[in-house]
């Protein structure tokens, strides 16, 4: 059987139509644990903070993100009671994501860090915001 394409083909005219199309390597799965720290001011507005604008969820609001629980403990201070709600896998083409959210209350220390475009949202300001899948699922369950 004749390909119709065969008058235009670069592979045929070179040779070697069976080395295309070339095979893409396939992506190796990864997985990332994330801790989200959850702080609440008095009128129960929650810390969002826009992620940088290259990356997972680039541009997004979402709570302050840790790689480590004990950074997450250091920026919280001692004086914070953390508590640990139950963690939340989301899972990607080629990673999953072990979300494990934490409750901070009792401290002294508001807004762990500052960053632009960075502030507390009442819960009623949140679907204006672009918050990523896991993390709108996340703060509607709390």
């Amino acid at each position: 059987m004749l390909c119709p394409l065969e008058p235009v083909c670069q592979a045929h005219k070179a040779g070697n139509p069976e080395d295309y199309p070339v095979r893409t390597r396939k992506l190796k799965r990864s997985a990332h644990s994330w801790w989200l720290l959850l702080e609440r001011d008095a009128s129960g507005r929650l810390w969002l903070e826009r992620r940088p604008q290259t990356g997972i969820w680039a541009g997004l609001y979402c709570p302050p993100v840790f790689e480590d629980r004990s950074v997450l403990e250091g920026a919280a201070g001692t004086d914070a009671q953390l508590d640990d709600l139950p963690a939340v896998t989301h899972v990607l083409t080629h990673r999953d994501l072990y979300l494990h959210p934490v409750v901070m209350t009792d401290s002294q220390r508001l807004a762990v860090r500052q960053a632009d475009g960075a502030g507390f949202f009442a819960p009623s300001e949140w679907s204006a915001l672009g918050l990523p899948a896991p993390v709108r699922k996340l703060l509607a369950s709390i």
